[in-house]
């Protein structure tokens, strides 16, 4: 339903969840309206579009990490890296 609503009105969605998983396929997959399917994001996207998923990791009720998926996804922090395995 979120990427629904994302992909075709165009809505800002916020998704918390400790499933980092959750957050990747949000960042990974959109709603292709004319097929009714959820498809891979293409690997190349416009500066547009660049940017557009973004994960906010919190630690001890502060900000610990902001920034884009594959940012989140190369971090060598030992923190992060306990959610990623």
């Amino acid at each position: 339903m979120i990427l629904r609503l994302r992909d075709i009105y165009g809505v800002t969605s916020l998704l918390a969840t400790h499933r980092l998983q959750d957050g990747f396929a949000l960042a990974n997959f959109r709603f292709e309206e004319k097929t009714k399917k959820v498809v891979r994001e293409r690997e190349l996207r416009g500066e547009e579009e660049a940017g557009v998923t973004r994960f906010l990791v919190l630690r001890d009720g502060r900000v610990y990490f902001e920034g884009a998926p594959d940012e989140l996804a190369d971090s060598s922090d030992s923190y992060l890296q306990r959610f990623l395995v």
